[in-house]
């Protein structure tokens, strides 16, 4: 069994390559519709727009999707993340290091990652079960970062909420024996304000053994 622990303390299914049991937890106890176009998971329209934090996934969805749209270029851009405003780390691991960079865990384990960038920003964590790929610039990004995970099929969405007062937004995993070992691509996602043009971190090749 797979537990995810964050603030809201929720519980996901396993973790495997097939996605199934993601895009069933999804369906049946999340609001959270597919595009038809790309497949991004994006939140209904939301009555109050006073609450930030109900519409924190949809918010990142759109520009990931606006980011997926320039895929064709050619050129190759490759993030590096920045603490305090994209830096992106895994158990404390990969701070300022640059996209593609590998990290292996050993499980049993709880598995931390963290995203430090300004304070009360929104942020969403994603995972693909293809390795990560450094993807083009864009015209649709903040500061030239760049989408580095496989576009299709899309990422998922793993974990979203606000970073706090100190700039930081933590997440952590459970995960149970893996064996064979897996590879997946791993990036996160914050926002840019009031532009809420999307600003990737540096994204992982993260190795569960």
């Amino acid at each position: 069994m797979l537990i995810i622990v964050d603030q809201h303390r929720a519980s996901w299914p396993s973790l495997d390559a097939s996605l199934g049991g993601v895009e069933d937890r999804f369906s049946a106890e999340s609001p959270v519709a597919r595009s038809p176009a790309l497949g991004i998971q994006r939140r209904p329209a939301i009555a109050d727009p006073q609450n930030k934090l109900e519409s924190i996934t949809m918010r990142a969805s759109i520009p990931l999707a606006l980011a997926l749209l320039v895929i064709v270029i050619p050129a190759r851009a490759q993030t590096t993340g920045i603490p305090g405003f994209n830096d992106y780390t895994i158990n404390a691991i990969g701070s300022g290091s640059t996209s593609c960079t590998s990290i292996t865990v050993l499980t049993p384990s709880t598995v931390t990652f963290q995203v430090s960038g300004t304070p009360l920003t929104p942020v969403m964590i994603y995972i693909s079960f293809v390795p990560c790929l450094v993807g083009p610039p864009s015209p649709f990004t903040c500061q030239g970062t760049s989408l580095d995970l496989a576009p299709f099929p899309a990422p998922l969405p793993l974990s979203a909420g606000l970073t706090d007062v100190a700039g930081n937004y933590t997440f952590s995993l459970t995960l149970p024996p893996i064996s064979p070992p897996i590879t997946i691509g791993t990036q996160s996602l914050l926002l840019c304000v009031p532009s809420f043009l999307p600003l990737f971190t540096q994204a992982y090749d993260l190795t569960l053994t």
